[in-house]
């Protein structure tokens, strides 16, 4: 919705203005009383019409049919969530994606959709370490829908190197798909000061064991004392990976 507003704003702002077909001289004259042509109804006696902002109902026919192909963008199979999504934990990441996987990206390339052309798309592939969830090879590739055009120019934000955890949904009938909870479904893996590997959304891990705790308890899942501690304390940065792959493990099998 924000993606549709932003084009909407975007169609107004590079509308020409009503009063270019008069000059200044023909409104003056209007204003006294001897008009060159007619003026639009809704100019009021001594208004500046530079300071009245017009959109025409031809235009806003335009811009209803651009914001309904927008909005209908998601339903056309493209199956790809807004960038705008609700907070979720790790049980509802885990459980919505259809492959888990933990890898480095050999590659990250920005190219339109085989299909519909008109789509940027970011081609990427990860070399494998572990499987958590579904299934995989030795590599892993993905295409994703490119948003804005910050994306367009970093690659969605993936990077040939990067080591990342990727829960993932399931590809749409184009071939599309996307992290679950976008951001929050993307881990980046570094190492600490003790050189300790170390995982971070786009969101730094907010809410991530939030109910975890009762989520298990329904469930009858047993966590070792570290992810229990872990998920006690932690607010939001940084979790060690270890612990993240653990709660993971289980959340993704829980029924």
């Amino acid at each position: 919705m924000k993606f549709a507003s932003s084009c909407f704003l975007l169609y107004l702002a590079e509308k020409p203005n009503e009063f270019a077909n008069y000059s200044k001289a023909e409104i003056e004259s209007n204003q006294h009383g001897r008009p060159q042509k007619q003026l639009p109804n809704y100019l009021k006696e001594g208004e500046n019409p530079h300071a009245v902002t017009f959109v025409s109902p031809g235009t806003f026919h335009k811009v209803g049919l651009l914001l309904l192909f927008l909005l209908s963008v998601p339903t056309l199979g493209i199956a790809q969530e807004s960038a705008l999504t609700y907070p979720r934990n790790l049980a509802e990441l885990s459980t919505q994606a259809a492959n888990i996987v933990h890898g480095h990206i050999v590659s990250a390339r920005v190219e339109p959709h085989p299909q519909l052309t008109n789509l940027s798309t970011v081609l990427v592939t990860l070399r494998v370490h572990e499987v958590l969830k579904g299934q995989a090879g030795s590599t892993f590739t993905f295409r994703q829908f490119i948003w804005s055009l910050r994306e367009r120019y970093d690659g969605g934000g993936y990077r040939k190197g990067q080591e990342l955890l990727l829960l993932m949904n399931a590809p749409s009938q184009y071939g599309l798909s996307s992290p679950a909870g976008m951001e929050e479904g993307r881990f980046l893996i570094q190492r600490d000061k003790l050189g300790n590997q170390t995982a971070i959304n786009g969101h730094s891990n907010a809410g991530l064991f939030r109910n975890l705790p009762e989520f298990a308890t329904r469930r009858n899942i047993r966590f070792s004392p570290t992810v229990t501690r872990i998920m006690a304390q932690h607010k939001q940065g940084p979790v060690p990976l270890q612990a993240l792959e653990e709660v993971i493990k289980q959340m993704a099998g829980a029924k």
